[in-house]
């Protein structure tokens, strides 16, 4: 496959001439195509291709959800966090008095629950008069009769050249 480098041709002016860059060029192009094996640059074949999709992959973050499922979801999570800080203060408070009666805990854990329902209450409250809200006010349209003089003036705007220069006319 590998052939001898042709020998090198004499640069002095022993009644040859210099070759020029075009020259040089084209050997080494003529060259390179012969020492390159010759590969299809192409395949075509009669096999009808299909098209597939890449299944889904999951993203980082939030998973895919309705709408109302991520409402929930948020409800959730801010209702807990609302109810675990009061719990947690009620039990430091009950282990550093060294009183735990079980009524107290009682009293405590439903107060917390009495007061998430209360406010879960107003939330939904506030959501029904939201919506009950009056629509906005119907549009008006005056009617005038009697002597009315209206504009009706067309300005032609013509900009032109590489500093531009606005000459509005009527």
């Amino acid at each position: 496959m590998t052939e001898p480098l042709p020998e090198p041709r004499p640069t002095d002016t022993d009644g040859q001439r210099e070759l020029t860059a075009q020259e040089i060029a084209d050997q080494l192009i003529a060259a390179v195509n012969q020492a390159m094996p010759k590969a299809p640059t192409r395949v075509q074949t009669d096999i009808p291709m299909q098209a597939a999709s890449p299944p889904p992959v999951a993203q980082p973050g939030t998973p895919p959800m309705t709408p109302r499922e991520i409402q929930i979801g948020r409800v959730a999570l801010y209702a807990g966090t609302g109810v675990s800080l009061p719990i947690l203060a009620s039990s430091v408070f009950m282990v550093a008095t060294e009183h735990a009666n079980p009524s107290v805990i009682a009293w405590t854990t439903g107060g917390i629950t009495s007061l998430s329902l209360l406010v879960a209450a107003l939330g939904s409250l506030i959501k029904r008069i939201a919506a009950a809200a009056p629509p906005p006010p119907p549009e008006v349209h005056n009617h005038i009769a009697g002597d009315l003089y209206q504009d009706q003036r067309h300005v032609h705007s013509s900009t032109r050249g590489v500093w531009a220069k606005t000459n509005n006319q009527q």
